[in-house]
């Protein structure tokens, strides 16, 4: 099996077990990606005008990196519900279904809101760090 047929197979699982929460969460991934990928395009051709939109991306960017891990947090509540609720109504072997089910979806959302969050917001701090040093080399070389 090829790394990308490999990939799918693990995504295939992990959002069955992980449920629409997780989906969620790669659609906020792509966000913060994308949003990442334009301030550092924006680098490239900085104007007086281009710097406040890039002060403005960037505060948006914390913000969809504060979200992540909130909606992993979303995802553990739902998978414990999951697992309360299928222990109340369920009798028998099934238990042990429901319960290891829920379980996963709590797992794995929180894992997946850390992941996304964690490295992002190191490439997002770095980020803002050059663009004050920017800010603070063109200055000195204005004055």
């Amino acid at each position: 099996m090829t790394f990308f047929g490999e990939l799918l197979y693990e995504l295939r699982g992990l959002s069955r077990e992980g449920g629409w929460i997780f989906w969620m969460l790669i659609l906020l991934a792509f966000a913060i990606f994308s949003n990442l990928y334009n301030i550092a395009i924006a680098y490239k051709a900085v104007s007086v005008g281009e710097q406040s939109r890039i002060r403005r991306r960037l505060d948006f960017c914390f913000v969809l990196i504060g979200t992540a891990p909130l909606v992993g947090l979303l995802g553990t509540v739902s998978g414990m519900l999951a697992t309360f609720s299928g222990l109340s109504v369920s009798s028998g072997a099934a238990p042990v279904e429901t319960i290891s089910g829920g379980i996963s979806e709590a797992l794995i959302t929180t894992q997946t809101g850390l992941v996304i969050a964690v490295p992002s917001f190191i490439v997002c701090t770095l980020l803002k760090r050059r663009f004050q040093n920017f800010l603070h080399e063109t200055a000195q070389v204005t004055a």
